[in-house]
């Protein structure tokens, strides 16, 4: 029953967007993971068990990261602003291909994740949460 709710509203789909998109935007910015790996070095791992994620009023999702502070803003269906310590560092967008576009605060694209990238992402975090 509680998949069914699940599967009805739109946790499965905001998990993922926020992993594909919203996650790995911040560590293409920082270099650094969010989320540490099994095999990840002490210190990283440390770094990850201090993340924490909420949702604000708006909307917006703020990450807390040791003395970093990162939110990111949905501009619209399709883009997000991510702010780092109050300083807008860049911007991601769903092109109609299916593809993600990473930007830098100026626009200048630093990174692009085809449609498949995008969907084999989605399918890897999909299989995660069940």
């Amino acid at each position: 029953m509680i998949f069914w709710g699940l599967a009805i509203l739109p946790v499965y789909e905001l998990a993922v967007l926020g992993d594909v998109v919203i996650l790995n935007t911040i560590e293409f910015w920082t270099g650094n993971k969010l989320i540490g790996d099994a095999g990840a070095a002490e210190s990283d791992t440390a770094l990850a068990a201090n993340t924490t994620i909420t949702e604000t009023e708006d909307g917006s999702l703020r990450i807390t990261r040791g003395d970093d502070v990162f939110v990111v803003m949905a501009e619209s269906a399709d883009r997000v602003r991510v702010v780092k310590n109050g300083v807008v560092v860049g911007f991601a967008e769903r092109q109609l291909d299916g593809s993600v576009v990473a930007s830098d605060e100026n626009g200048d694209v630093k990174s692009v994740a085809s449609a498949a990238d995008v969907d084999a992402g989605l399918d890897a975090a999909a299989a995660a949460i069940r």
